[in-house]
This record gives structure tokens, sequence and C-alpha cells, in this order.
């Protein structure tokens, strides 16, 4: 290098990563065009009451969204912002887990660019990084946990027969702390298994005592979710077992011709469709990272390569088979890719056939406009439409604030007529937590009938604040949304139904009930 010394560009990944994430938090911070979508706002009411754990999901989401609100506020952006943060240490997680695979290899820093690069420019994951849901912090610590195992397991030095016990301690740390975002972390574990039982020759085992005590602070990370069920009667795994379709489940399951097993071919289709859609590009550079990693090994590289194929496997081939049984929703595969992601990286950086090179040049340009399309989808809608594709609706990224300023004038109107204060009801669980943030009486006390009316129980039927078996209820009107007449009839004196609210972006094909005289939900109509 002539005396030089040369410019790292693994600082180049790290200035990558900043770059976007400061991008982004002004964006969520000041620009966003987007109202809260349902979850989010569905996790920011778990968010203002702290708890162990909750209906659907484990306690990190909202954890994370009352830590952001009681320093900074309730607004959009502050919510979104732990997404934001999740999403720059999943970028650098994955250019540290690069870095660290090819770590003796001249190429190893712009495989490192690469990696970042390639889960800034995926829409699979720039999505979660700029709302606010479980799968943002969720895959963060999916790639901070396979980072970890890599140091731990598989040492730069052949030589060394010890592994790396603090990094074992903090991969438990990451593990149990996904398993509080989401629960499907826990399928890291037989993919480790699975590399621990075919290399157990080769790779570098920590002491005794790293071991005992990794899985002590793994267990103890599980224990919140544990306990809370326990005290609940196990309500999440009858909720996951209804996402099955199993008939013990918390979700009604459809009729079948047969009264059996029923498959639907389109919920593979549809699911590898949809993959192709989010990370279509990626998903191929990854292919072809494998077979190039297959075909050509680098030696001691062959065996970190080899565990992050493990790590991948198992959550890739479960949510294909879930589509024997059920419709498979888009994001749940996608912490699957993120360790093949630097083996991708590795084809881009070493100019593995002249695909590779056209394969990164697209992924950049698609990324790019994924991202900017993504940031204004309202816009993008708006175009469709103009074109003649009166499907395309941004409407629920934007209904939010109107549909508070209307529901507040029909509250007011419908006091002023009965002379009581009414309440707010909805038939689905988010659209009532929705309305809880843009009621102009934020946070408003809006509550779910959603087992009513023919849906699966909500962490609104574990709140007394948002109970409908109140007393102080009874006998007080109420503006309902959604569902039947005849999922209302039987908790009210009357009912009447009334044009929809203007701002609601689903229109008329959304009901809308005023209720008079409250007299409470029939206990067998759940």
């Amino acid at each position: 290098m002539n005396g030089e010394r040369p410019t790292k560009p693994v600082d180049a990944a790290l200035a990558l990563v900043l770059a976007v994430t400061v991008v982004r938090a002004v964006y969520v911070l000041f620009l966003s065009p987007y109202a809260l979508v349902e979850d989010e706002a569905h996790y920011w009411e778990w968010a203002l009451r702290p708890d162990w754990s909750y209906y659907s999901k484990g306690p990190g989401v909202a954890w994370s969204i009352w830590l952001s609100t009681s320093l900074l506020g309730h607004g959009e952006g502050v919510i979104r912002l732990p997404a934001v943060i999740a999403g720059g240490v999943l970028a650098l997680a994955v250019a540290r887990t690069t870095s660290r695979l090819y770590h003796d290899q001249p190429w190893k820093h712009h495989a490192a660019f690469v990696g970042a690069a390639l889960v800034c420019l995926t829409p699979a994951y720039q999505l979660p990084a700029i709302l606010m849901t479980i799968d943002g912090p969720y895959v963060a610590c999916w790639a901070l946990a396979a980072w970890m195992l890599l140091v731990a397991l598989v040492p730069t030095d052949p030589t060394r027969r010890r592994g790396n016990g603090g990094a074992l301690l903090l991969f438990a740390l990451f593990l149990g702390a996904g398993f509080l975002y989401k629960y499907t972390i826990l399928l890291m574990l037989p993919g480790l298994a699975g590399f621990l039982l075919i290399n157990r020759r080769r790779i570098a085992i920590p002491g005794i005592p790293a071991i005992f005590a990794s899985t002590l602070l793994a267990l103890s990370a599980l224990a919140p979710v544990v306990i809370w069920n326990a005290q609940n009667g196990w309500v999440t795994v009858k909720h996951l077992a209804g996402h099955l379709g199993l008939a013990w489940g918390d979700q009604p399951l459809a009729p079948t011709d047969g009264g059996g097993w029923s498959y639907d071919p389109n919920w593979t289709l549809e699911l590898v469709g949809t993959q192709l859609g989010i990370a279509g590009l990626t998903i191929i550079l990854c292919v072809l990272g494998i077979w190039h990693a297959r075909k050509n090994g680098l030696g001691p590289v062959r065996l970190g390569e080899s565990l992050m194929l493990w790590i991948a496997v198992p959550i890739l081939v479960f949510y294909l088979l879930v589509t024997l049984f059920t419709d498979a929703e888009t994001n749940w595969p996608i912490a699957g890719y993120l360790t093949l992601i630097p083996l991708a990286a590795r084809v881009v950086a070493e100019g593995v056939g002249r695909w590779s090179s056209r394969l990164w040049k697209a992924s950049v340009v698609l990324g790019v406009l994924a991202g900017i399309v993504l940031a204004r989808l309202d816009l993008a809608a708006a175009g469709a439409r103009a074109a003649g594709l009166e499907r395309v609706n941004a409407g629920r990224l934007l209904s939010g604030p109107g549909m508070g300023e209307d529901f507040d004038v029909l509250r007011a109107q419908l006091a002023s007529e009965t002379g009581r204060e009414p309440f707010i009801v909805a038939a689905h669980y988010a659209r009532a937590s929705i309305l809880a943030y843009y009621l102009p009486d934020r946070p408003s006390v809006v509550y779910s009938a959603s087992p009513y009316a023919g849906g699966r129980k909500s962490q609104q039927d574990f709140w007394e604040d948002t109970s409908l078996a109140k007393p102080e209820l009874l006998g007080r009107p109420a503006i309902m949304l959604g569902g039947l007449p005849e999922h209302w009839q039987p908790a009210f004196e009357r009912i009447e139904a009334i044009p929809n609210v203007p701002s609601d972006h689903k229109g008329d094909r959304r009901t809308l009930f005023l209720g008079y005289g409250y007299r409470g939900f029939p206990e067998d109509a759940r």
C-alpha cells in the first residue's frame, strides 16, 4: 500500500447505516404523512398499560413504545422512533456478521457494506423501520443473536478450541429479547441444534459455566410471558393455535366440506409470490450465495456459512408448512433471509459472474425506488387512481385523524339527543385502538366487541377499563363501528343504522350504528 493507511470500507457500512437511520428519524418525526396503522395504535394502547405480557404478543413492543412516549410524548413519530432505531441496529448487525464471517478475506469490508445496503434496500426490512410493529425490533434481535452465535462458536483462529463465553451470553440476551417481541425467534434453536450435531467435531464450545449462565439468562427472559399466561389461562397459546386453524385455538374454524384437513394451493403460492415481491432480488442473491458457498468454500469460512444456513432453514420451512393448513402473512418469514444476506454479499463482493453485478445494481435502483414509494404511498395511490386503478387505496394510512374528528361530532350529537354520554365500541379490536388514539380527548376509552361479533378475543378483553361488562355502561347510548345488526341487537334496546363517516377509508363497506339503552351482551354471545 506504499506506506499509506488504507481507508476501511467497513466504515462505509457504518456511515451508510447512520445516514439511513438519521434520514428515517427525520422522516417519521417531521415528514411522514401517515397516521398510525391499526397494529401501531393497538400496541400504543398496550404501552399505556405496562404489563408482563399481553394477549397475542410478549411485552417487548409495549415496553419500547412506553419508553419512547414517556420521554418524548405521544406523537406518531415518537411511537415509531424505536422502529427506526431497530432498523439501524438490524443493518449494522448484518454488516458486522458479514465482516466477521469473512474476516480474513481482502473483500470483507466491501461485503460488509453490501450486506448493510441490502438490508436497507429490501422492502421487507424498509417498512418495519418506519412503522412501529413487532417486526422491526424482532428482526434486529434475530440479527444480533445470529452475530453473537457466530462469534461464540466459530473463532477467527481455527486452532482455538474454546468458544467465546461472553458472546454466548449475549446470544442468550438477544434471543430472550427477541422472544419478548415475537415468539418465533425460538425457531433459531432447531437450526442451532442441527448445526451443533453435524459440526460437533469442528466447532469451539464455550465452557460449562458460560453455557449454564446463558441458559439461565434465556429462561429468565422467557419468564414474563410464561408467568402472565399461566395467570391468564394460556391465552397466547390458544391465540397462536387459532392462527394455525387448530380446533382448540381462539379463532373460529372455517367450515370445510369434508370436516377435516383442507388445503388451498393458493396459500402456498401467495406466500411464495409475496416473498418475491418484498425481497425478490435479495432472495435471488441469497440463493446464488448458497450455491457459490457450497461450490467454492473458503476453508474455515465454510463452517460459519454453514451456521448461517442452519439458522435460516427452520423458519423458512416452518412457514412454508404453515401454508399447508392456513394462509400465512407476508411478513412472517422475513427473519429467515437475514443470515443468508452475508452469503449474498460475498457473491457481490467477489464479483462472481455477471449476474451478481447486475442483480446488485438492480437491487440498488429498485430498493431506492421502493423506499421512495413506501415513504409516500398516498401519492402513489393517488397516481394509480388517476390512471384508472380505482381499487388502489392508501386510506388506512391516512384516515385515523379524520375518523377521530367525525366520531367526536357523532358523539356530541348523540349526547345532545339522549342527554347521556355515549360510549364508542368497534367490532374489531384494532379499529377501537385507532379511535382511542385519534379522538380529541386522547387517550380515550374505546371498547372492542370482537368476541361478540364473530371475531377473536383481544387485549381489551383483559383490561377492566375496556370491559363491556362495566355496570356504568348500562342504559347509555353508543356508537358502533362495524359488525352486523344481529351482533348489536342483543345488547341494546334498539339500534339504528346510519351512513358511515366520510373519513372512513372503507366508505360504505363498513357499517355504522347508533345504539340506545345498552343492556349488556349475553355471556353466551362470546
